[in-house]
């Protein structure tokens, strides 16, 4: 017999052993493979194209994981992709990871209108209805009863913008049960008046944001999750559900220690492989697995197992991490809508100055551009832009709609120029209040224990008007830097925030910007908790910054 040249094979030898590999060996080996791995393989030739999508279509088929629940899986999908409707949750993630776990339940994310038409579902798939979860006789008296008594001012906005992470959370869930032991299923309804993709985006962290819609399961951070085993905190928020114990984000904490995935907040390490920057859903850094592998021929949907699906028009987000400087102090970035946190990019002000030998300077990092957006939102006769969730921005957004100048823009100026210098007295001021030994190094620890309890509070006077009149922009000017207790100027709530910002990262300062009215009054107009970490090399005996107290006093006082 003539043997065949390797070149002139139609199949490679490889391709060769894996097609006549027994089907319970080649499921084996690809089940110790990582999806990355599979998914390479695939793009190597059309032979191990149609091998590995064999795989998929049996570890990471949408149809049957959805049959496991819905004995109509094509109705169902069908139905969730007209209404918006979303699967997430534990079982979500179990499919990604290839588990079979049928008893853990399924979350399903509807929007509001889609109450009636999902409940038919739940009757025609004979899933009932627990009062336990809801309280009322059925799922859309208790959805009703939820719009009832929500207060009318949140009901004026729908979710999608111009409220809090908060107000995008869900109502329940609501469970639904149906059959007994081995065909117990369960189904967890999260109902949001928000887009539910919206709410999948203000989940504790990236690792969770895996769901199932659009006839499709999409992994957002797929990189992040599955290969570096690596999950950013992008909630912005402290929401009252994670707290309890069968809550998503409780099971995802043990969740990712079982699977060795590193949860993420604060850092000052950036992680460059992370999936930042104007994002869609099904674009190139998702993982998307289509429910079927059809084509359009001749206006008809035919299945090709060779084709190539294309994804794209979805909707669209932004992700920035937290050197932009919009993300709060316990997260690693933020999840918003495109081309609108881009612009409030902050500006890192990194400055060594000459006249003063050994001042740290500090890396200050600011919002700007804010009044920009509260302008175009008063002209749209919004009272308030989606920065509402920051105290300082809602402060400023509803003065600018009751036509009051805004002092903010005054308070970044003076950070600009000024700042450093006032924050560098106050480091001095703090070492000095807390009675630590001022000839000795600071240990981290000790470091942190300091600032929190501590801080160092910069007062800035307002004054008159500007060149434009009642109108124009208030000026500030600067009165005094001292150091206080963090428990006589913050609340509870805050003085939690700024303790967790402070142990979030080594050498990190806190800064209270405090503004005051004009005198006789003295009265408290806002106050600002900012927590900036400094630079190691920035770092030396605390003796050296009260030595430095002098001179910045004397520069700080000309102003």
């Amino acid at each position: 017999m003539e043997s065949t040249l390797p070149s002139q094979s139609p199949v490679s030898p490889f391709e060769d052993f894996l097609v006549r590999m027994p089907l319970r060996l080649l499921m084996h080996l690809f089940d110790t493979w990582e999806p990355m791995q599979i998914i390479r393989l695939g793009k190597a030739s059309k032979q191990l194209r149609r091998i590995t999508r064999f795989y998929m279509s049996m570890r990471w088929s949408v149809d049957k994981f959805t049959h496991r629940y819905l004995t109509k899986s094509e109705e169902a999908l069908d139905l969730l992709e007209r209404e918006g409707g979303l699967l997430f949750g534990p079982a979500v993630c179990g499919f990604f990871y290839r588990s079979v776990d049928v008893s853990c339940a399924l979350d399903v994310c509807i929007h509001v209108r889609s109450t009636q038409s999902f409940a038919k579902m739940m009757n025609s798939e004979e899933y009932r209805f627990t009062r336990m979860s809801g309280g009322r006789e059925t799922f859309e008296e208790t959805v009703m009863q939820r719009l009832h008594d929500t207060q009318e001012v949140k009901l004026k906005s729908s979710g999608e913008r111009n409220s809090r992470e908060a107000d995008r959370r869900a109502w329940g869930p609501f469970e639904f049960v149906r059959g007994r032991y081995q065909s117990f299923r369960r189904i967890r309804v999260h109902v949001v008046r928000c887009e539910p993709y919206r709410h999948i985006l203000t989940l504790h962290s990236t690792g969770l944001m895996n769901i199932i819609g659009w006839n499709s399961a999409i992994s957002l951070f797929p990189r992040s999750t599955f290969v570096y085993r690596r999950s950013f905190i992008s909630r912005q928020e402290c929401v009252f559900s994670d707290k309890f114990e069968r809550s998503i984000k409780k099971w995802y904490d043990g969740y990712a220690a079982k699977k060795s995935v590193n949860i993420i907040g604060m850092s000052r390490r950036r992680y460059r492989t992370a999936e930042t920057g104007p994002r869609f859903v099904g674009d190139s850094l998702c993982w998307m697995i289509p429910a079927r592998w059809v084509i359009e021929s001749e206006g008809m949907c035919v299945t090709d197992p060779d084709s190539v699906p294309i994804f794209s028009g979805g909707p669209r987000f932004e992700v920035l991490d937290w050197t932009s400087g919009v993300s709060r102090v316990e997260s690693y970035m933020r999840i918003g809508e495109p081309r609108l946190w881009s612009k409030w990019t902050c500006r890192c002000l990194r400055q060594n100055s000459q006249s003063y030998v050994g001042i740290p300077t500090v890396s200050w990092i600011i919002v700007i551009g804010a009044f920009d957006y509260a302008r175009d939102a008063g002209a749209r006769g919004t009272a308030e832009c989606q920065m509402a969730d920051w105290p300082v921005h809602k402060v400023m957004c509803r003065f600018r709609a009751f036509r009051y100048a805004p002092w903010e823009i005054s308070v970044m100026r003076f950070n600009d120029h000024y700042g450093p210098y006032a924050i560098s007295y106050g480091v001095g001021a703090v070492f000095l209040a807390s009675g630590i030994p001022l000839n000795q190094s600071v240990s981290p620890a000790e470091w942190r224990r300091v600032w929190t309890e501590y801080a160092c509070v910069v007062v800035l006077r307002l004054v008159d008007g500007g060149p434009a009149g009642a109108a124009g922009p208030y000026e500030v000017k600067f009165d005094r830097v001292h150091a206080v207790r963090v428990a006589d100027e913050l609340p509870d709530a805050r003085r939690e925030r700024y303790e967790l910002g402070i142990g979030g990262r080594d050498w990190s300062v806190g800064v209270l910007y405090k503004v005051v009215s004009r005198e006789p009054e003295n009265a408290v107009l806002s106050l600002t908790s900012v927590i900036r970490p400094m630079r190691p090399q920035d770092v030396t005996l605390p003796f050296r910054y009260v030595e430095n107290m002098v001179g910045l006093g004397e520069l700080l006082s000309g102003l």
